[in-house]
């Protein structure tokens, strides 16, 4: 990432080409963004998981566990849905591109080069020669599935607690329909479920906070 700063900076002269790798520096820096951003909530993530933890072990009635596990399932459904959607397409970008091949001349010598999507900063290495070009390039491809990686970390974390705090809050809209019908009917377990209903919305507030 440093590098391509220093390379749109001080060696670029072209706007055009500066404008086309900011595209990818700007997915480089986001990532790491995220990363930063994960690591320094890395306490409230932690908080969670144990949260929806002890949410799966509290859970007794079957209609319960089933109305959790749909929402997970939609949950893991959104984490892999964005691991694909992210991975394949970065990384079909930064193929295509390196598939191509460029003829550049140097001094008096005409060589052809693979290009990078985040072009490097001569000063530190001349990726113009080989094998130079091609280690580089998977070096380039490396980071692009750690960063890519991070991201969909990000996202599906997002996902997974949002679809369990949904999936909450619709167990304790059934467990007030319930109590509905039991006024009703004047059971007189009624009370109980009413200060268990308000136990447990108190937890699921908890989980937002």
């Amino acid at each position: 990432m440093v590098p391509c700063l220093l390379y749109v900076s001080l060696e670029e002269k072209d706007i055009q080409i500066k404008l086309s790798v900011m595209g990818p520096l700007s997915h480089w820096i986001m990532g790491t963004i995220n990363y930063w951003l994960l690591l320094t909530r890395s306490d409230d993530i932690r908080e969670c998981v144990r949260h929806m933890e002890t949410d799966w072990k509290l859970v007794r009635r079957i209609d319960d566990q089933e109305v959790m596990l749909r929402y997970a399932k939609i949950g893991r459904f959104i984490a892999g849905f964005c691991a694909v959607f992210m991975q394949s397409g970065t990384f079909l970008f930064v193929i295509a591109k390196a598939m191509t091949s460029i003829t550049i001349l140097v001094g008096n010598v005409t060589t052809s080069m693979h290009p990078m999507t985040c072009p490097i900063y001569s000063k530190f290495i001349d990726t113009r020669f080989s094998p130079a070009n091609e280690i580089m390039l998977a070096v380039e491809l490396l980071s692009c599935f750690i960063v890519n990686s991070i991201t969909v970390g990000a996202c599906s974390l997002a996902a997974v607690f949002a679809m369990h705090a949904y999936g909450q809050l619709s167990m304790l809209f059934s467990w007030l329909n319930n109590l509905v019908s039991d006024e009703d009917k004047k059971n007189e377990y009624a009370e109980q479920k009413l200060t268990a209903i308000v136990e447990h919305h108190l937890r699921v507030l908890r989980y937002f906070i």
